[in-house]
Order: C-alpha cells, then structure tokens, then sequence
C-alpha cells in the first residue's frame, strides 16, 4: 500500500482507499487523486465531515464505489472527469448536498446525487450521452435549485493515431483525440435526423422572459417544469411542434406568444400553471389545432382588438406583433 498526500492507495495507485488515517480524514477539504488512479474503493472517503471539493481529472478514471462519499455533509463543488466511462456504483453519493456537478459519460444503477441541490450541472458527453431525468426535476417534485445547465458535446477525432500496448493490443490515444464539437447552455435540446427537439430549461433561470431558440423544431414534454420565473414565452417560427404538458407548474407564467404558423399543439401542453392567461397563436396556427382547442378560451388568435381588449399597451402589442407572419 501506497500513501499519497494522506491517501491510501495500492501499490500502482491504481486504487484509491480513503484517508490514512482520523487526522487526515478530518484535515480533508479539497480531493485531488494521484494522475494514476482509475478507481476509489467502497467507503473509501465516507463520513469525511470537512470535504467540500473533489477535483477529479484522470483521462482513465472507470469507477467510484458503494458509499464511496456518502455523508460527506459540506460537499458542495464535484468535478469527475475522465476519457473513459465513469460507472458509480449505489449510492455514492448518499447524504451529501452538491450544488455544483461537472461530469463525463457515467452509468449507474440508481441516481447517486440527490438533483434537488443542484444549481450548477456541466455535462461533458460523447454521442449525446445523457439523460433528462438524471438533472431534471420530475413531475412529483415540488422545487429545485438549478439554475445553470451546460452540455458539452464531443467526439473522438476520426484522424486518432493508433499505437500498440506492450501486450500488443491495439489502442487509439483517446487523450489526443478528443475534440469538442459544440456546448449547448440552459435550452438543452437532442438532434434527431432534421428535428430539433427541446427537452430542458433549468427550472430556477430567474428570466421572466424567454425566447425559443430559433433553431429548435419541437419543444417536448416537460421543457419546462417548476420554474417560478417565467412570465412571457414567445415561440419562434421553426418550431412545428409543442408536446404533452411541456409547461409544466410554471407559477408565474402568464402568456404564450407562438409564432409559427405549420405547429401541431397536444390538447394538455399546459399543467399546473394558473397565472396563465392567453396563448396567443396566428390565425393559421389557430385554424390548423381548431378542433383540439376550440372550448378552451386560453387559446386566442394575435389581433389587435384582443390584445387591446386584454389591456395591454401599444408597445407591448408591437412587441408581440414583431416578427409576426404578414396575413
């Protein structure tokens, strides 16, 4: 066994077991990992009262065991990086409170972060690896505190330099040929043949207004859920398609202005948001989901009389009339 800094680790420090001992776990703030290490043990650094930062940036980094932070109570700041795919193991995170995740390709069994901390998540993904529902809040939630969402697509280099082990299998130099092909912040969306489809909005952006990108084709279910912000929505008019309950327990939003003429609205697109007072579609928007919305008075064609009628200003009516179709 192998000590580092107050580490433990084996002999080739492949393998991380904890603190050396009770002086060094309690003198434990700020985590670094000796640059060989692929793999913390189980409960290698549970109960370590003083950790705030773990700070992981090996390019072979495989795995972080059971329990391995559990009740690391002021762990605030993770970053866990690695050119291979992370697997954490149950729970390795249990009783801890991060607010700011940044993290490559991982898989787990079970969610190892409690979300609700978050506020900060930066995913560093091949291949569009990642799913919603491991930083989003879901549907039973009641709040959240993420305010800052960022991916960060990227792709192994077509041109990597293949070398020969010692064993003689053959390897790419994955630490050379990675490239980043581009970071999408806070309207995180998944590119699927010609469709661009919204699938999260961190729900506590303080913006009370909110444009929709003007690359995004569909806006999916649940884009937006739980933020107590959001006033205005104006939909941009690429945008063909808006999915079951997209606008999900938005406590202050009051309007939608969607732009698009050739857009398909699901009946239920809102849920649970009662400050809403109008939908605003154009006249042909409004003919094509006719059947879908008639009985629903939420749902309003842009005029000027309407607009008038609902009390706005004529500067807030050019303002949503900007843009508009001619008709």
């Amino acid at each position: 066994m192998k000590i580092y800094e107050g580490i433990c680790y084996s002999d080739d420090f492949i393998i991380c077991y904890g603190p050396h001992n009770l002086e060094c776990k309690k003198a434990l703030t700020n985590l670094k990992l000796h640059k060989d290490c692929i793999k913390i043990a189980d409960n290698a650094f549970q109960g370590s009262k003083n950790l705030e930062k773990i700070e992981i940036n090996n390019d072979f980094f495989k795995t972080i065991g059971k329990f391995a932070f559990a009740s690391c109570e002021k762990l605030k700041d993770v970053t866990i990086l690695s050119n291979e795919e992370i697997f954490i193991e149950l729970e390795a995170f249990q009783n801890t409170s991060i607010e700011n995740l940044k993290i490559s390709n991982f898989s787990y069994t079970r969610n190892p972060f409690d979300k609700k901390t978050f506020k900060s998540v930066c995913l560093e993904v091949f291949d569009n690896f990642y799913d919603r529902l491991f930083f989003m809040p879901s549907a039973s939630d009641v709040s959240s505190n993420l305010e800052n969402i960022v991916i960060i697509n990227k792709e192994y280099d077509p041109n990597t330099v293949f070398f020969i082990f010692e064993n003689g299998k053959l390897e790419s130099n994955k630490q050379k040929s990675i490239i980043i092909k581009e970071q999408i912040k806070d309207f995180i969306y998944k590119t699927t043949n010609e469709d661009v489809n919204l699938i999260a909005y961190p729900p506590a952006k303080k913006d009370k207004i909110v444009h929709i990108p003007t690359n995004i084709t569909h806006i999916l279910n649940n884009s937006f859920i739980l933020n107590p912000y959001v006033k205005n929505i104006y939909i941009e008019k690429p945008v063909k398609f808006i999915g079951h309950e997209a606008f999900n327990k938005l406590n202050n939003l009051e309007t939608i202005i969607i732009k698009s003429d050739d857009i398909y609205l699901e009946q239920d697109l809102i849920k649970d948001c009662y400050s809403l007072k109008n939908i605003y579609l154009t006249e042909k928007a409004y003919e094509k989901n006719k059947e879908r919305i008639k009985y629903n008075p939420i749902f309003k064609t842009i005029t000027l009389d309407i607009l008038l009628d609902e009390g706005y200003s004529f500067k807030t009516i050019n303002n949503f009339l900007k843009d508009m179709p001619e008709r």
